[in-house]
């Protein structure tokens, strides 16, 4: 299916052997696909992204206000 799928412009990745993420298209549009492929689907599940999710996501592990670490010292971090 995954094959097939990618035949269309459809942006397609598999996470784990049983499950495939595909872009580009709504639910209802992915399941007629695959219906007519002869692929029964067991579970259609959309997943929507805020921008805030987003944006947490781009920035994980950025401090902005991080003080260096100094060998024997203390850490400090502002905040």
């Amino acid at each position: 299916m995954e094959e097939r799928l990618r035949a269309w412009p459809f942006d397609v990745r598999r996470p784990s052997p049983y499950h495939l993420v595909v872009r580009g298209a709504p639910p209802e549009q992915i399941g007629s696909f695959c219906f007519q492929q002869g692929v029964r689907v067991h579970k259609l599940e959309t997943k929507k992204t805020s921008l805030e999710n987003v944006h947490m996501s781009l920035t994980a592990g950025a401090a902005e206000y991080a003080a260096p670490v100094v060998p024997g010292g203390t850490e400090e971090v502002r905040v």
